[in-house]
């Protein structure tokens, strides 16, 4: 079953790529390796739903400004558009950054990743530009870089898009990147990205991404960060949206005395299908890294991490906490946080747990004035922020929380009293 599955799929993956883009032996070494892959029952249960709807490349040429502010989210910063997979210049804050956007033939160096799987070989296969983003050292503009890519779904199939950066923070900056991904309607698409980060000598980053597309769409992405000498990252991922979801998070140190705080917050509802993967690879000694990964489900939720301490990483301290929210009976998460380590010199540590909303909480604010239907969404509404206070902008963390809140209750969010 899975194999004639992923032959079906893959038959519809050529017959996009040659209706749409520019054949190359780059695309035809991912299509091979994708061959080589045997699927899990999960990863059957994501390629299932393409097999009755063609796969096209449509866009969106027609997007005015007044639509475009709608979707943005209301924050000053440094705004870069992408609709439907191309950088627009002409609607972009172009003037405060340096960046190329090029082929994808003439910069093969950019395309090492992190870690392999069926879903980076997906996204690489349909590459066509790549934008490359590049901050210069000692860069200390606090001002966010806030990268929105809005994307076009079809009635009748569904639109397969690509979305690709690599972004370089030089030595000794601090910079805050905002990555937002929206639906212009509530027809279906595929995003495919990949958000690649160097993160270079003595730099700090703060990264959020926020996923708040229709549930009709589908998203596949690969973000790959790595982490040299004395460098800092805090990246925070918020999956608010979409109909099914595989999101890998890889984090390569190369360099001593690296830290990450890597964090996720899923919000699984209805009939989502969420799947949040991560990889931490140590391979200095001295650097740190903190995960703390939470789902709220009525639906399917999926965490699993990796961390991997190789041979020549003394001293390098880890973390990875799962924790996880049923919000009903038909409620299903899963949580797979796993270590793997060759270097005995090293603190590590894992947990994990799952369970319902505590009915002794419901009694105590009900004890005190409270109606129980409140004093429900306000238990799950409080079990998301200590990682919405791992944002430090004031104004982002607001809007992050009233989005979760609006799609855990919908309207009757506004009589949650905070």
């Amino acid at each position: 079953m899975a194999g004639l599955s992923i032959d079906i799929f893959l038959n519809k993956w050529k017959d996009l790529f040659y209706d749409s883009f520019n054949y190359s032996n780059y695309f035809k070494n991912h299509l091979k390796s994708l061959l080589n892959i045997k699927l899990t029952v999960n990863e059957y249960n994501l390629f299932k739903y393409f097999f009755d709807k063609k796969l096209i490349n449509f866009v969106n040429k027609n997007l005015l400004l007044d639509k475009i502010n709608e979707l943005s989210l209301p924050i000053d910063s440094i705004r870069l558009i992408f609709i439907d997979g191309f950088f627009v210049c002409n609607f972009s804050n172009t003037e405060f950054i340096i960046f190329n956007n090029i082929n994808v033939l003439n910069y093969y160096n950019y395309f090492t990743a992190i870690s392999f799987d069926i879903f980076l070989h997906l996204i690489e296969s349909i590459l066509n530009k790549i934008f490359i983003l590049n901050i210069y050292s000692n860069n200390l503009n606090d001002k966010p870089i806030y990268i929105l890519n809005i994307s076009t779904g079809l009635k009748s199939d569904i639109n397969v898009l690509n979305y690709r950066y690599h972004i370089i923070i030089e030595s000794s900056s601090y910079i805050n990147i905002i990555e937002h991904y929206v639906s212009l309607n509530n027809y279906s698409h595929l995003t495919c990205a990949r958000f690649v980060i160097e993160v270079l000598n003595n730099s700090y980053l703060e990264h959020t991404k926020i996923l708040s597309e229709n549930s009709s769409s589908y998203h596949f992405s690969c973000n790959d960060i790595y982490i040299d000498s004395g460098s800092f990252v805090n990246s925070t991922v918020f999956l608010l949206g979409s109909g099914i979801i595989r999101n890998n998070t890889n984090v390569k140190f190369n360099g001593e005395n690296g830290n990450i705080l890597l964090n996720s917050l899923s919000v699984p509802i209805k009939n989502n299908f969420f799947n949040n993967y991560t990889y931490v690879e140590h391979n200095f000694r001295n650097s740190k890294s903190y995960q703390l990964h939470k789902i709220i489900s009525s639906a399917y939720g999926k965490f699993r991490g990796l961390v991997k301490i190789l041979q020549n990483s003394s001293k390098v301290n880890a973390t990875m906490i799962s924790r996880n929210l049923l919000l009903n009976n038909l409620s299903y998460i899963e949580t797979e946080p796993k270590l793997e380590i060759y270097n005995n010199d090293v603190k590590c540590t894992h947990a994990a747990t799952l369970g319902k909303i505590d009915e002794n909480q419901i009694f105590y604010l009900c004890s005190r004035g409270i109606d129980s239907g409140i004093a429900k969404n306000m238990i799950i509404s409080s079990f998301s922020y200590d990682i919405i206070n791992l944002v430090k902008n004031n104004l982002l963390r607001d809007i992050i929380l009233k989005l979760i809140n609006k799609r855990l209750f919908g309207d009757f969010y506004e009589s949650i009293d905070y």
